[in-house]
């Protein structure tokens, strides 16, 4: 899956009441205008107006549910914390009684981009209604999910087209899912409380099978998989959790990747490539379902980011040039994480 950078701030709440500064003012909101047919203007129109949305600073936090001040029942309706420069976006907020439902990305334009129902527990620290609001609040580089995903989740491409559908059940992946590009269904098949299961189906953009794999419990049983002309790939000989799958780009059906599973876990090199398929991207270590090795990123520049798991340089991140000399040395993913979040900052402003 793509990588995002993270912002993480741990964060004790020792206090019954908390107040939150505001971020600072983006301008008014715009009123977003969908094409006729456009289901995202149906799903805002309980919204109401952008322009006319509680900002997120105007909320505290009493007894681990969010209020106005003063008021004399817990928070309902809709909260807005607005955007500014790329990649931070403009996110919506539906409250009912004091706790986050609903959590909506908009683009810069303000037309929805993501739909994703949420709820928080205050019996875990890191999933209070106070903590997502510092988060919704401090997140000054990049947005992400926040709180619990519970429900249904749906995403958009800025034109409009359905990107992703799937439902979550407290955090986890659960029933049905769909991926498209385009008008066109890429990934298709179903989730039992996070782990893949049952049949699961992908197609090139062309509209061809890609693959068909059979899933019990998270673990692949049997796989086949065709080429972009529709041609059955002979190197991808999965049964029985067992065998080599090798995977072929969506688009321009090039040799993407290839892994190996030992009964239903992944076992050896994961290699992905790029450029054709002649050219590493990455190589990532399994041992019996277990990153564990020395994994390598392959940057465009020529340079390569090597990253130990497990034993006790677990978490250690070497930069090297062409070379093979050091540019950069990170003991921990936090210094890396700090490390990503600095270059970010000095590009995009906090």
């Amino acid at each position: 899956m793509k990588q995002q950078i993270l912002l993480v701030a741990t964060l004790t709440l020792a206090l019954s009441s908390i107040s939150f500064a505001h971020p600072g003012d983006h301008g008014a909101a715009e009123e977003p205008h969908y094409a006729p047919g456009d289901e995202r203007a149906g799903l805002m129109k309980e919204v109401g107006k952008v322009s006319e949305l509680t900002d997120v600073s105007e909320l505290e936090v009493r007894d681990g549910l969010a209020w106005l001040p003063g008021a004399k029942e817990p928070y309902s309706g809709w909260i807005i914390r607005k955007g500014s420069d790329h990649p931070k976006r403009t996110v919506l907020v539906k409250f009912k009684n004091g706790a986050p439902t609903d959590c909506r990305e908009l683009t810069k334009h303000y037309k929805l981009l993501s739909l994703i129902e949420v709820m928080t527990d205050n019996q875990k620290p890191e999933t209070t209604v106070g903590h997502f609001l510092e988060r919704l609040i401090g997140d000054n580089v990049m947005w992400r999910p926040i709180g619990i995903q519970h429900g249904r989740t749906i995403s958009w491409s800025p034109s409009g087209q359905r990107a992703l559908e799937c439902n979550m059940l407290k955090g986890s992946w659960h029933g049905p899912y769909t991926f498209w590009s385009g008008d066109q269904v890429r990934d298709q098949g179903q989730y039992v409380m996070g782990k893949k299961d049952g049949v699961n189906v992908s197609f090139y953009n062309n509209g061809r099978k890609r693959s068909e794999e059979l899933w019990d419990n998270g673990k692949p049983v049997t796989v086949q998989v065709w080429k972009i002309d529709g041609e059955k790939c002979p190197e991808t000989m999965l049964n029985a959790g067992t065998g080599k799958h090798v995977w072929y780009h969506y688009n321009r059906g090039e040799r993407w990747q290839e892994v190996s599973y030992v009964d239903g876990l992944k076992h050896g090199a994961e290699t992905t490539y790029r450029n054709g398929g002649n050219e590493l991207w990455n190589v990532e270590p399994w041992v019996k379902g277990q990153r564990k090795g020395t994994s390598i990123h392959y940057k465009f520049d020529g340079s390569r980011m090597e990253t130990t798991f497990g034993g006790k340089q677990d978490g250690m991140r070497v930069h090297y040039n062409q070379d093979g000399s050091i540019r950069n040395k990170f003991a921990t993913l936090a210094d890396y994480q700090q490390h990503l979040t600095e270059e970010t900052e000095k590009k995009y402003g906090k």
